[in-house]
């Protein structure tokens, strides 16, 4: 327990678990990087308020669709070629995320400006749902979807061409960081005669890499700080190039220490010189770095990151060539057995003074140096000027970039956008009124070719939409309502002539004299039935009474007869003035119900000009 207690073994311990929660916590660098492309400062504030900018188009990113034809105008046939193309892409929008989709056959204004003056070239307009770093894949797939033949086809945007760059720059400066690592190990492998050296270096690499990238990638996403992605690539830099020179001195002191002590001795006595030594120069550096954070220029702000890799660097590669040197002893010497002794004439030295004899001559060997070197060197691109004849070097997204300048101008690929935003609702008539004269007021400013706002969607002053425009189509507007007003008004007095005509009061007359009629007609029934009733006590036989009593009441049954008789014969005259008067009230009833179904009708087609008249 004692040896593990020793700090060859504790820096060995502390470093291994500071490594493996670097991997732990480390997010996916490809990720990382093209999310800090473009890296504006106020990157946080952007997307807070993109949910607030374009009509459900929150969290989407743009994706120019170009068609052209390298045969100059573009065909009926070609058209119709990218209509279908297009619509079939629109089919399949949750496969590609396509939000919106703006094409030339769709508005008026779109048509203006998704065609070139040349006819050659068409573009289409794309908002896709989809994050930053899947942008290449989903530009990628539309472009396989859109080919078509005859036609030259990309799919672009300035973000997607940018993050190419980046990413041609980090497989750039991959192969840097590779060759130089070789370059090294071989150094330290010649100087010191070993093949341990070069390794244990190797492995200072990798430590100080990963936790200096973890750090600053974990340190951005945590707090914030101002971050570029070429920020990351030079911190990796400084800590690759550091670490070799770090690794040289200490190894240098101590294959020069005396042999008589013991290796952990040497170790722990050259690690606190290093630090001295070393500290003087890196940590003013460090101090520097960390003072330029607090700068607006976005480079200057993420030199903090190189501070980092300082601090990081200089607290591992001591320690750990420590253990090592505490682990290994003289075994570092492998696969030699003696270490390396310093001579008092070396190569630098020689060709220094040689210099200094012949200046002519030293001139002509840094020249033979030097011209081999310029004229294998490669042009290198830069990330603001495509050239033509870099046309076969060029990506999709460049090639796309490339035709829409040609045959749209520059504004077209990278137009400068002005944002207002207020406190209140912006269409009104008022606030349109503003944004008219802010447009105008911008077009006049010089080298401004177009521009386009919510009131000039195609760049150009729409007449129909001022004043002095829309006096005389409201006067146009106002007469056409005065005629409808007049045919309204005849509709009406048509309808009312008609209600006239229908004679209602007259049936309603019949259907009075109809009641009286039934009135009577239920008074003689009452009697009738009374009648009826006296006869049929009459009729009842008596064995009691006498012979005068009998004829007394035959006579009255008489004239009860008789009255019955007179009561039929009126009941009978009762039910015909009932029948009749029940006639004229159904001939009068369908003569009102012709008219009112007839003004019924004319309402109807009255109701809808009536309605069209009040919305307006």
């Amino acid at each position: 327990m004692r040896k593990l207690l020793k700090p060859k073994w504790l820096f060995l311990f502390f470093w291994g678990i500071v490594v493996l929660a670097s991997i732990v916590i480390l997010p996916n660098i490809t990720t990382f990087v093209n999310e800090q492309t473009t890296m504006p400062q106020n990157q946080r504030t952007t997307a807070k308020y993109q949910q607030q900018w374009g009509h459900g188009l929150a969290d989407t990113r743009s994706l120019t669709l170009v068609f052209s034809s390298p045969n100059g105008k573009l065909t009926k046939a070609q058209h119709r070629q990218i209509t279908k193309v297009l619509a079939k892409l629109n089919r399949k929008a949750d496969t590609y995320g396509l939000v919106q989709l703006r094409t030339a056959t769709g508005m008026t204004n779109d048509r203006q400006l998704l065609r070139s003056n040349d006819g050659s070239t068409e573009l289409a307009l794309a908002a896709v749902q989809t994050s930053r770093a899947d942008l290449p894949i989903i530009a990628n797939q539309l472009n396989n979807a859109i080919a078509a033949d005859g036609l030259t086809t990309s799919v672009t945007s300035s973000d997607l061409v940018y993050q190419q760059h980046v990413s041609r720059q980090g497989r750039a400066l991959l192969v840097v960081y590779l060759i130089g690592t070789v370059i090294t190990l071989m150094i330290l492998g010649l100087i010191f005669k070993s093949l341990l050296v070069p390794l244990l270096n190797l492995g200072c690499q990798a430590v100080t890499l990963i936790t200096t990238v973890s750090f600053i990638t974990n340190s951005h996403l945590v707090w914030h700080w101002p971050l570029t992605a070429s920020a990351l690539g030079l911190s990796g830099l400084v800590s690759l190039v550091l670490t070799p020179i770090l690794t040289w001195s200490f190894m240098r002191a101590y294959w020069r220490s005396a042999a008589d002590e013991t290796p952990e001795a040497v170790g722990l006595k050259i690690l606190t010189t290093h630090y001295r030594q070393w500290g003087l120069t890196i940590i003013p550096l460090m101090l520097i770095t960390l003072i330029a954070h607090w700068t607006a220029f976005i480079t200057l702000a993420s030199a903090w990151t190189i501070a980092v890799a300082l601090m990081i660097t200089l607290l591992a590669v001591p320690t750990l060539n420590d253990a090592f040197v505490g682990w290994l002893g003289d075994s570092l010497f492998w696969p030699g057995t003696n270490a390396w002794q310093p001579r008092s004439h070396n190569l630098w030295g020689q060709l220094s003074r040689f210099s200094h004899w012949q200046p002519a001559l030293g001139l002509v060997a840094s020249a033979l140096l030097i011209v081999p070197g310029i004229l294998s060197a490669n042009q290198q691109f830069a990330d603001d000027n495509l050239r033509p004849w870099q046309q076969a070097q060029l990506t999709n997204a460049e090639l796309g970039q490339q035709l829409v300048q040609a045959h749209f101008g520059t504004g077209a690929t990278g137009p400068i956008t002005i944002t207002l935003q207020g406190t209140q609702n912006l269409t009104n008539q008022r606030a349109l009124q503003t944004i008219d004269q802010l447009t105008r007021q911008l077009t006049a400013v010089p080298n401004v070719n177009r521009v386009i706002s919510v009131t000039r969607p195609t760049g150009q002053p729409i007449a129909s939409f001022y004043v002095n425009n829309q006096l005389s189509a409201i006067n146009i507007d106002l007469a056409g309502k005065q005629t409808s007003v007049a045919q309204l008004q005849r509709t009406l007095a048509s309808d009312q002539k008609t209600l006239k005509q229908a004679a209602t009061s007259k049936h309603t007359k019949s259907v009075d004299q109809l009641s009286d009629r039934i009135n009577d007609l239920a008074d003689l029934n009452d009697q009738l039935n009374d009648q009826l009733k006296t006869v049929n006590k009459l009729l009842t036989p008596s064995t009691d009474d006498e012979q005068p009593t009998k004829q007394a009441d035959s006579e009255q049954l008489h004239r009860a007869l008789s009255k019955l008789d007179r009561l039929s014969s009126r009941t009978t005259t009762a039910l015909d003035h009932v029948v009749s008067a029940q006639t004229a009230v159904a001939t009068e009833a369908g003569h009102v119900d012709q008219h009112v179904h007839r003004v019924t009708q004319s309402l109807k087609q009255t109701t809808a000009p009536f309605k069209t008249l009040l919305a307006h």
